[in-house]
């Protein structure tokens, strides 16, 4: 397996709402997205995100969270997908980053639904961190051309904060078995 970048949103300066790659090349057998993202405030942080542009009810979501408790769901019939989160809603979580790699699994396979997978986690000053494992699915058989990434945080859209940053990788495969 080799890992070349495509396109990275540089370190955030804040205030952005949304991150958009586009013009994804369809050569690589798979794509991974890396988030370090920090939250705009003392809230939580969920990273939400389209493929091409597609905001209608086209997205599954299941999520199995370890934080304070274990939590389990799973959401179809959405608008969006969830590539990672902040678990610590209520906590003071202004420096604390929400990492994840998400594996968009036979992105320019144009014969299957489109498929990720998600590990991500955080922590806030109060120790009281969160894991979760995550997938997601997109209900459409286009080849994956372009992302965006939303920050949704108290219920609404938000903003991510300063020194941000999100980096999209291409991965060539030789096999998939075990991927």
């Amino acid at each position: 397996m080799s890992m070349y970048p495509i396109a990275t949103s540089g370190v955030l300066s804040g205030g952005q709402s949304s991150v958009t790659f586009s013009s994804i090349p369809s050569t690589f057998t798979h794509l991974q997205l890396r988030c370090y993202a920090l939250p705009p405030g003392t809230q939580g942080l969920y990273i939400q995100a389209n493929f091409n542009g597609d905001t209608g009810t086209n997205y599954a979501i299941h999520e199995f969270e370890g934080a304070a408790s274990i939590y389990q769901a799973g959401y179809g019939s959405q608008t969006y997908m969830r590539f990672c989160g902040a678990y610590n809603s209520g906590s003071n979580l202004v420096g604390y980053p929400v990492v994840s790699i998400v594996d968009i699994l036979d992105y320019a396979n144009t014969n299957k639904n489109k498929t990720s997978r998600v590990l991500t986690g955080s922590d806030s000053n109060n120790s009281v961190g969160g894991v979760a494992l995550q997938s997601n699915l997109w209900v459409s058989t286009a080849a994956v051309t372009s992302m965006t990434l939303y920050a949704y945080s108290s219920g609404s859209l938000s903003s991510f904060a300063a020194n941000s940053k999100f980096d999209l990788y291409g991965i060539y495969s030789s096999s998939v078995t075990g991927v």
